[in-house]
């Protein structure tokens, strides 16, 4: 008998590396009697033809323009089978085709009937031909490519393409690490690979409303070296259209799945926080303080209804209408935001405000104060660690993990305050407050050091930062130097000189009265001999 190597665009699904394949293996279509699916798919056990005829897969040539139904490059993604170098009864096999292939309005039916029963995205196009399918499949179950290739087999190029700008996503990358031991965690570990793999998602979404709403993973089956990364089926259904977009789960709960902190407290990692940032929950939050958890992002009628979806799977269809200069499609799959995304209607129609092309999201500076903001608590904590940790106790060390776990908090989320400003910039500010009053007064010198020399020059960050009127600034100087301490406005300009003369070797402290100046962010420099240091301050009235 004749055998054939299958290099044809949807018998992928069955050949995925140029197997052999028998002649007689041929497709059948989606409906009729065995061997069609629609003969044992269609009950309450078994509904996946049920499924299949409601998603848009099943409609891919009928609800299509009639230069798609007519032109052969568009009939290989609309119907099923299409594979000119094989035999195999696809679709291609009832039309006639003129040249040139790309052209449009070039195709013929030539077997309306056969032609009809193999239009649409059916069960074979994944699948594989069905005449050979086993009556009882139980042991012998037809083949399925789930991987992002197969669906990047149609869903691809300028008018739609999903595939490359999935690969660019970190959804394409998240089962793999250049640490070999986090790779491993991300693919056997119960929790991690609930997240971090197709087959882990899975089993995380699971089938009951139980599933849907737990936000903590935990499966039973890690996929393991078999794992495959979250391709286009994670999130899409093939099957089902039960969802707006064939989604597994509605908008507004899919994403908060696996970007959620997983109810973490301190000393934990809160590595992935987004949700909880936007609803303003989840950090560590202090007795007696009020934080603002509401914020406009939040109130948006489209961000409500979409959520995540709304700003960073924003959408813009092909344009040609300057056949000169086509505009391709953005599918919005590498899932970073766009500016276009903030302009649409009822959002930020007019642009954002302030802005720069380095920092296009710092909406009136909202950025720049979260990383300030940030950066503040972090010099803090890199000087308790420093100074204070190696003789800390168990409350003290507490109290930094908890400053820890709050900058992690604001780090992991990933929008620097887009998300919600005001909660972001209450958790720091209060966070750096309480590190002031709990454990940077235990940093300074003590009377005993004081008379010690210091081995080298250093300009230690501020505190209390922010601050309000004045702040304390700490720096040593080891050997006899003319030393100047200026401070700088955001513009660069001298506001007030501190210090402009020599010194002994020693570490000094500096009170900085900023009564009359207005809120901002400002910059104190000290020049010593060899030695220059900058760093940021944040005075909020």
């Amino acid at each position: 008998m004749k055998q054939i190597v299958t290099t044809g665009l949807l018998c992928l699904g069955v050949l995925a590396t140029g197997v052999v394949l028998a002649q007689e293996q041929t497709y059948v279509g989606a409906e009729g009697p065995f061997p069609a699916c629609q003969a044992c798919h269609s009950s309450e056990t078994m509904p996946e033809f049920l499924q299949w005829s409601m998603t848009e897969h099943a409609t891919a040539y009928d609800s299509a323009l009639t230069v798609v139904q007519q032109s052969a490059v568009c009939l290989q993604c609309h119907t099923t089978g299409w594979d000119t170098t094989v035999v195999n009864l696809g679709s291609d096999e009832f039309v006639e085709v003129a040249e040139p292939f790309e052209g449009r309005f070039n195709v013929t039916i030539t077997d309306s009937a056969n032609f009809l029963a193999k239009v649409n995205v059916q069960c074979e196009a994944c699948h594989g031909p069905a005449s050979n399918h086993p009556p009882n499949p139980s042991e012998n179950k037809p083949p399925t490519r789930v991987d992002a290739e197969q669906c990047g087999t149609c869903h691809q190029d300028e008018h739609h393409p999903y595939i490359e700008e999935w690969r660019e996503s970190k959804h394409a990358k998240a089962d793999t690490n250049a640490n070999p031991f986090l790779q491993n965690l991300f693919r056997t570990n119960p929790q991690c690979a609930g997240c971090h793999t197709f087959q882990g998602f899975l089993q995380f979404v699971g089938t009951t409303p139980e599933d849907s709403t737990n936000l903590i993973p935990n499966i039973e089956n890690p996929p393991g070296d078999a794992s495959l990364p979250l391709v286009c089926a994670t999130c899409h259904d093939p099957h089902d259209a039960k969802h707006e977009g064939q989604l597994r789960l509605e908008m507004v709960d899919l994403c908060v799945k696996c970007h959620n902190p997983e109810e973490a407290e301190p000393p934990e990692n809160p590595h992935h926080s987004t949700a909880s940032m936007f609803d303003g929950v989840g950090a560590y939050e202090f007795p007696d303080v009020e934080y603002r958890r509401q914020s406009v992002h939040q109130l948006m009628p489209l961000i409500q209804e979409e959520k995540c979806v709304a700003c960073h799977v924003f959408m813009t269809p092909f344009d040609d209408s300057d056949p000169d200069n086509p505009i391709p499609a953005n599918t919005g799959h590498t899932f970073e935001p766009r500016l276009e995304g903030c302009m649409q209607e009822g959002c930020h129609v007019n642009g954002l405000e302030g802005t720069s092309p380095e920092k296009p999201f710092d909406h009136r500076g909202r950025q720049t104060l979260t990383e300030s903001l940030m950066d503040s608590l972090e010099n803090i904590l890199a000087d308790i660690e420093t100074n204070l940790l190696p003789t800390a106790t168990p409350e003290d060390s507490f109290d930094y993990e908890i400053g820890l776990f709050n900058l992690r908090f604001a780090q992991n989320e990933g929008s620097r305050g887009v998300h919600n400003a005001y909660y972001a910039e209450d958790v720091l500010k209060h966070t750096i407050a309480f590190l002031d009053t709990a454990l940077i007064t235990a940093v300074e010198p003590r009377p005993d050091e004081r008379a010690r020399v210091p081995k080298s020059f250093a300009l230690h960050q501020n505190y209390p930062n922010p601050f309000n009127p004045s702040t304390t600034i700490r720096f040593d100087v080891p050997v006899k130097s003319h030393i100047k301490l200026v401070i700088y406005n955001a513009l660069g300009q001298v506001v007030e000189t501190l210090v402009d003369h020599e010194l002994l070797p020693s570490s000094y402290e500096v009170v900085f009265d900023a009564s009359r100046l207005s809120s901002g962010l400002y910059f104190y420099r000290l020049v010593g001999k060899d030695f220059t240091s900058t760093k940021k301050m944040l005075l909020m009235k």
